[in-house]
């Protein structure tokens, strides 16, 4: 037997032979990881096991990469096969499965877009009316549909949304009639066919064809009319007039519940109205020219950025509202500091004293456009559209104003008034301050949606009219302007909401559904819906309802 020494002896030259293996790479100690195993899954050991692909850790870092990286930072597809991105994933977490950009293409993006769509259905599916902002990409073929609605935030209050329905190519001619066959698409495809009340698109021609306002398919009208009814003379006023009774309510709900306004877009009006006035700069070319060699220097030389302000090296770069920017900032300097700086080697760019005059003038007469360019960019966090009417009626104030004020940008200003009144002319003829249309031609802006959500909109209310309705009358003849449009306004928006009500009682006498499994019609809001329900149970008259006290309600506090 041996003895304790020799065992000793033979276990020591066994673990110094372990140690050597391991300290060469060609073995371990099983069972044992080492310190950073536990820090770092998998870094404790030479071979190391990867998640499986159903793994939680596995599919956490997938959507991580495409939601945060492929989709947050818009890298391209192919980062996933790139090199170093998997050397960084592997030292990030060794048992990660690298995902392969066909993996990627055939099945992860597909199934998140499908999640995407069915989710903005789930959203939309509720919704009674909604609104549209569609555009086509000429130059790349893209056409591309939002829909913005009111949903609720966690804590109960209700906020805007705007979610992209769809932009996909639109190969071939770019026709009304095709614009607007692959908008109905993408409508009937989210279920919201029957619940647009508006469309805001551009002034493109193309646009205005694809989205004037339809009657419904003669499919869907009952089947006497569509009998009687000529195709051909489909858009003759007289034809429709002449539906009495049963059929003629038919037509009017049908109207009421499917056709859709096409509006204009605010923020592209207003550029069309800016583009019209910066033609006539011409006069101030030299002037424009020594401020843009100023911007530049102001950015890229280190003498200019010693002598005057920092913050001026923080000027965005681009749109045109964006240079105005940049020409406040020139302007914030002191005249004979800058004349000094440009002394000896830029001289070129020194702005004379007159030409500063030019520069402070213009400045003053397109500050407001710029301010009222930058209201237009949130119009996905806060309501617009009751902007309309105060900021047009805002911006002639100050260009009537400015008319006797400026001395060197008098016809800029001429012709930007001009401009705002010709591409806004229904707000001015609805505020009574340009004479009415001949053969009651619809104008532009002369939807009374603008007037309507102006004073609903407790910032504005009625005091808008007292401010900026201005005519050539006298102050007697002015007042009774005002106090007739007051009028007119709040009587508009009572009849609006009691014709919710008529639409509605219409629909309800057509459709020969029962209380129980009644539907709320798309196009009627919920509120008035359980109201007209209360009426029917207890015999109350619609126009003595709690939204019409509301309404007298805020006309008398909030209009006062």
């Amino acid at each position: 037997m041996p003895s304790t020494n020799a065992i000793v002896a033979t276990n020591q030259r066994t673990w110094f032979t372990e140690y050597q293996k391991i300290a060469k790479g060609s073995g371990s100690l099983t069972g044992q990881q080492s310190i950073a195993g536990f820090l770092t899954p998998g870094a404790g050991s030479l071979t190391v096991e990867k998640y499986r692909l159903t793994h939680p850790r596995q599919q956490a870092i997938n959507d991580a990469i495409i939601k945060n990286l492929v989709i947050g930072c818009s890298l391209p597809l192919s980062i996933t096969e790139n090199p170093k991105f998997q050397e960084f994933m592997n030292v990030l977490d060794p048992r990660y499965t690298q995902m392969a950009r066909s993996t990627l293409t055939s099945s992860k993006l597909p199934a998140l877009l499908a999640a995407g769509q069915q989710k903005i259905k789930e959203i939309l599916s509720p919704k009674l009316s909604v609104s549209i902002t569609t555009d086509i990409w000429s130059d790349r073929s893209f056409l591309g549909v939002t829909v913005h609605t009111i949903i609720p935030t966690p804590t109960g209050a209700l906020q805007p949304a705007s979610l992209l329905l769809s932009c996909q190519r639109f190969e071939g001619h770019h026709t009304g009639e095709r614009i607007a066959a692959a908008f109905e698409d993408i409508l009937e495809e989210n279920g919201i066919k029957n619940k647009v009340d508006f469309i805001v698109t551009d002034n493109a021609s193309n646009m205005k064809a694809a989205f004037k306002v339809r009657f419904p398919p003669v499919a869907e009208l009952p089947e006497q009319v569509e009998e009687d009814a000529h195709i051909d003379d489909v858009e003759d006023e007289a034809l429709w007039q002449e539906l009495q009774g049963e059929e003629g309510d038919h037509i009017d709900v049908a109207i009421e519940t499917s056709s859709k306004q096409r509006l204009s877009c605010f923020a592209h009006t207003l550029q069309l109205v800016i583009g019209d006035g910066l033609k006539e700069t011409r006069e101030m070319a030299t002037a424009i020219a020594k401020a843009s060699i100023l911007s530049t220097l102001l950015h890229r030389s280190t003498v200019f950025g010693d002598k005057t302000s920092s913050s001026l090296s923080k000027i965005r770069t681009g749109f045109w509202d964006e240079q105005v920017y940049q020409l406040r900032a020139i302007l914030s300097l002191d005249l004979k500091t800058l004349v000094e700086v440009c002394t000896g080697g830029f001289d070129e760019a020194a702005p004379s004293p007159r030409e500063w005059s030019q520069l402070t003038e213009m400045s003053g007469v397109l500050t407001p456009f710029s301010e009222a360019t930058d209201l237009t960019r949130y119009g996905d966090k806060m309501v617009t559209i009751s902007l309309v009417v105060p900021t047009v009626l805002d911006l002639c104030s100050h260009l009537k104003k400015a008319k006797y004020s400026v001395r060197h940008c008098r016809p800029l200003v001429n012709t930007l008034l001009a401009s705002l009144q010709r591409r806004f002319k229904g707000v001015f003829q609805n505020c009574r301050m340009a004479p009415p249309s001949e053969w009651d031609r619809e104008e532009p802006f002369g939807d009374k949606v603008y007037l309507i959500s102006t004073v609903l909109d407790p910032d504005f209310c009625l005091h808008w009219v007292d401010i900026d309705v201005v005519t050539d009358q006298d102050a007697d003849g002015l007042k009774r302007t005002r106090e007739g449009l007051k009028t007119m306004l709040q009587d508009l928006i009572i009849t609006e909401a009691e014709s919710y009500h008529v639409i509605e009682e219409t629909l309800v006498e057509h459709g020969g559904s029962s209380e129980e499994d009644e539907e709320v019609p798309s196009k009627v809001p919920r509120l008035m819906a359980k109201y007209n329900r209360h009426r029917n149970k207890s015999g109350s008259n619609v126009r003595d309802t709690t939204a019409m006290r509301q309404l007298v309600k805020y006309f008398d506090e909030a209009c006062q």
